[in-house]
């Protein structure tokens, strides 16, 4: 038996490396917004690409999407006249992908999740802020307690606003 210590060099193609790099972005960024969003992993989710020269690769690599992302079927385009609206938008290299949050989630089920979320944070900066306003607490206390309070309180107040902006972007 012979082995070959050397790559052949005729069977590497680069314009098949950069597809292959492509493709995995084009995944991956599904896959990390599935996460984001809370997908459940059983739901397969519509998706909308604007792929310019790269249509006809994606459509040939359509089933990988599909069992690798878990979506539906592609809706591959050269390009979009509008981008769809209340949709995730990511970009893999220069692929638009549109991710319609209809497809991903239970609009009003999410909008109420984030409401719950949203008071729940409030709560516990009312609760900081009383605790770091107590005279009593911030003289008593080690520096490095009342600075772990702080902490907490600019961490919670930092989740509101993302909490917040989220609910506004699916409201729409």
């Amino acid at each position: 038996m012979r082995f070959v210590s050397q790559a052949d060099s005729t069977a590497i193609s680069d314009e098949a490396e950069q597809h292959f790099s492509l493709l995995q972005e084009v995944i991956t960024r599904i896959r990390d917004a599935r996460n984001q969003m809370n997908v459940e992993s059983a739901r397969h989710i519509p998706v909308i690409m604007a792929a310019g020269a790269y249509v006809p690769m994606l459509q040939a690599q359509a089933p990988l999407i599909e069992f690798l992302a878990r979506t539906e079927p592609p809706q591959l385009h050269a390009q979009l006249a509008q981008k769809p609206e209340q949709a995730m938008s990511l970009l893999a290299g220069p692929i638009e992908i549109y991710l319609p949050l209809a497809g991903m989630l239970d609009l009003g089920k999410e909008l109420q999740r984030l409401d719950k979320e949203i008071a729940q944070a409030q709560q516990e900066v009312a609760r900081l802020q009383s605790k770091l306003a107590n005279e009593s607490f911030v003289t008593r206390a080690k520096p490095e307690v009342v600075e772990k309070e702080r902490e907490k309180l600019a961490a919670q107040e930092e989740r509101i606003e993302k909490l917040k902006a989220r609910r506004v972007e699916l409201a729409g």
